[in-house]
């Protein structure tokens, strides 16, 4: 009987220990459903030749939680290496707050114990509080993090998370038309130094302005700055000019990399 590698279903997963073990792929879709997110722990835990998961929530609701996890069960942070880690979550106001705090936050700790290859989390109508665990730490950690954020968020706030907390991403890539990108973008204080991220891009990026670009290469790029990225990337973000990139492209080289 040939082994089973990948499963792709609706609401429900097997339990089954022995066909868990042999997946490498896991990809479930939970829409207008009630999770228990401490039994859909245990279930991944049991994958223990997990590679590939993927996870998208509709406007979900929280159940009754199973038994708490006992501290053996749970394996330590970033602890299994697995090659991707796709989060898609969205969902219809008033609902997604809940679905955040409840159902989100508390999965994010459940999986704090993965070392992905690349984290992709797309956020659609649904609160950027999504990218937090129930701590308030930022909770992806991986080689490459790529994010896709539909609503507003505050840029400058992630992106110094991101590079105080993590020490594993080597490059970061937002896509977020309605970023904010104000204050306090020239405030030295929340600019920490990041042992690990050397590549920070920004596409469809469409509320930056000329200004703010120039303040953020001055940050990220600069000798001067404690940050000391190595690359600093902006596609297709419609309000900023060929003329102020070539400009900005004479100060940092090519450290400085663009398309309109």
């Amino acid at each position: 009987m040939p082994l089973l590698s990948y499963f792709h279903g609706f609401r429900h997963i097997t339990q089954n220990r022995q066909l868990l073990a042999q997946l490498t792929c896991i990809d479930l879709w939970f829409f207008n459903d009630r999770l228990d997110v401490v039994s859909m722990a245990r279930v991944f835990y049991k994958a223990r030749n997990l590679q590939d998961l993927k996870l998208t929530f509709c406007n979900c609701k929280p159940w009754r939680a199973s038994t708490p996890l006992a501290v053996a069960e749970i394996p330590p942070p970033l602890s299994v290496k697995i090659n991707t880690l796709k989060i898609t979550v969205s969902g219809d106001n008033p609902g997604p707050k809940s679905m955040v705090y409840n159902i989100i936050q508390p999965l994010h700790n459940a999986l704090s114990y993965l070392l992905p290859s690349q984290i992709d989390i797309c956020l659609d109508h649904c609160p950027f509080e999504t990218l937090y665990g129930t701590d308030g730490e930022f909770f992806p950690d991986g080689d490459s993090i790529r994010l896709d954020i539909a609503g507003p968020c505050s840029m400058i706030n992630i992106l110094a998370t991101l590079l105080r907390r993590c020490v594993i991403a080597s490059s970061v890539h937002f896509k977020a038309p309605k970023a904010f990108f104000l204050n306090p973008l020239c405030d030295r204080d929340i600019w920490p130094s990041s042992p690990s991220i050397r590549r920070v891009s920004f596409r469809n990026c469409d509320t930056i302005t000329e200004g703010e670009v120039k303040a953020l290469a001055n940050r990220l790029l600069s000798c001067r700055g404690r940050v000391g990225l190595q690359f600093l990337e902006l596609h297709h973000c419609k309000d900023i000019s060929e003329e102020c990139l070539l400009n900005l492209h004479d100060e940092f080289g090519d450290k400085l990399v663009w398309k309109l």
